[in-house]
């Protein structure tokens, strides 16, 4: 199949990811042990998978009876997840996905003088990739967790001082004002992001409170219901109140 390479470019940008960054967790994953491998992918069929890499990389951590969960989530859970996201927004099938990597892979280990990638371990990484049951699931949960509307990424306040001047330029008077800045990613896999910023007072921030707690307490009502109903849940731990960073 030919492929258009201006296109990949384009499509790879809409995936949040550069070819260079791709190739760089590409090669995280060859460099990988075959068994981790093969444990990884048994993993992603059976494990209790959430939208956060801190609550999956744990998981797949103690699968491999590993104690450096920083070292599983680099080599492992970061890069597989993120060529995943790849993956699909370029819509290619695991097979044809994982032979254009290998081509990227091996003109950059000819140049190095290394070793080109084994059919062994690219086969391993097609099975890696062809999606199982629970992955499906869990892509479907990540469009309807954040593909709706646009997506927290960060606030800030900033208070300060304005003079008001008299008619002969002194400063006598002035106010104290404060502003609350909220950045937002767009929707659908952008990596578009806008700033929203708005004055408050005093009064608006207990109002904000009151609402934000009411939330709080929301969310821990209905999760505290539906694990009664042992419903599973895709949420990170950290977003329902099960841990705190």
């Amino acid at each position: 199949m030919t492929i258009d390479r201006s296109e990949v470019e384009v499509r790879f940008y809409k995936a949040l990811i550069s070819p260079e960054r791709a190739l760089e967790y590409f090669t995280n994953l060859v460099e990988a042990q075959n068994e981790h491998l093969t444990k990884m992918i048994s993993w992603l069929k059976e494990a209790e998978l959430t939208l956060s890499f801190d609550d999956n990389a744990a998981s797949l951590a103690k699968e491999l009876q590993e104690k450096d969960v920083g070292r599983v989530s680099k080599e492992l859970v970061r890069p597989f997840f993120r060529l995943e996201s790849l993956r699909r927004a370029l819509e290619w099938e695991s097979g044809f996905f994982v032979d254009y990597l290998r081509h990227m892979y091996d003109e950059k280990a000819e140049k190095l003088g290394k070793e080109k990638l084994s059919p062994d371990k690219q086969r391993i990484l097609e099975q890696l990739f062809t999606p199982s049951d629970q992955l499906e699931l869990l892509y479907k949960a990540r469009r309807i967790y954040e593909g709706a509307v646009p997506s927290f990424l960060r606030s800030y306040t900033t208070v300060d001082f304005r003079p008001v001047y008299s008619e002969d330029m002194e400063i006598r008077h002035g106010l104290i004002t404060a502003t609350l800045e909220i950045m937002v990613r767009k929707p659908d896999e952008t990596t578009e992001e806008e700033r929203i910023t708005i004055q408050i007072d005093i009064e608006d921030i207990k109002d904000l409170e009151k609402t934000l707690n009411r939330a709080k307490e929301k969310i821990r009502r209905l999760r505290e219901s539906l694990e009664k109903q042992k419903i599973k849940l895709f949420n990170p731990q950290v977003s329902l109140g099960g841990s705190e960073k």
